[in-house]
This record gives structure tokens, sequence and C-alpha cells, in this order.
């Protein structure tokens, strides 16, 4: 990735958000394996938008490294982050409940995210 390029924070390797996050977060329960909040993305795509999400995230969760979630098929094809980005997406953990996502933290704890679908009304 181009140096020059702000980074959002000094822990992850991607630009500064172009898009706010539509993104609730509850009190500290950050890495407590509890929901920890709601996120709503802007479209169906949500591969397209993960790299914003963990930008807002990061300040209150530490570095993520890998985010847990059952990925539909228009993310995965349509996937914009980059190998290099340190991000792993992976399936849901044993016993995740559907539309959840676990955004797992380079310290190994999660912090749950109810997924509200794109298409639904405020």
């Amino acid at each position: 990735m181009d140096p020059r390029v702000p980074r959002s924070d000094g822990f992850q390797p991607f630009p500064i958000p172009t898009r706010t996050p539509r993104l609730v977060l509850r009190g500290h329960v950050a890495g407590s394996g509890r929901v920890g909040g709601w996120w709503w993305p802007w479209t169906q795509n949500l591969t397209s938008q993960i790299h914003d999400l963990i930008s807002a995230l990061t300040p209150q969760t530490g570095p993520i490294e890998s985010v847990a979630f059952d990925w539909n098929k228009i993310s995965t094809r349509q996937r914009r982050t980059e190998d290099p980005d340190g991000v792993r997406f992976i399936a849901p953990l044993p016993g995740q409940a559907a539309g959840m996502m676990c955004l797992i933290g380079t310290d190994h704890r999660g912090t749950f995210l109810t997924v509200i679908p794109s298409n639904m009304q405020p």
C-alpha cells in the first residue's frame, strides 16, 4: 500500500474511511464475547465496507485480524479487500448466530455485532 496514503490509525494497514459506517456500540463490552453493537451496512456487499467498519472499531477493540461471518455470495465474489491488508475472512465460529459478525482482535478476543440488512428501513 502507498505509504503516502493517510492511515486511520497506527494499527490497521488501510486508508481513512471514505464513508461513515452506520454503527451503534453498546457500553464497554469489546472483546467480552457478548453483542457489542449493531452494524447497518450501506449495501449487501459487506466486504467493500469492512475496512471502514474496522477503522471505526479499532479505537475500542485494538487491531482486528479476523472477521467471522456467514459471508454472502455477493461479498465473496466482489471482495475488494486486498490479501496484504492482514484481515482474514473466516466462516462463522461454532455456535455463532446467523446475522452475527465476530471481529477478532490480535489479542484473540472477539467483539460481536448484529448485522442489520442494508435494505431495512431505520
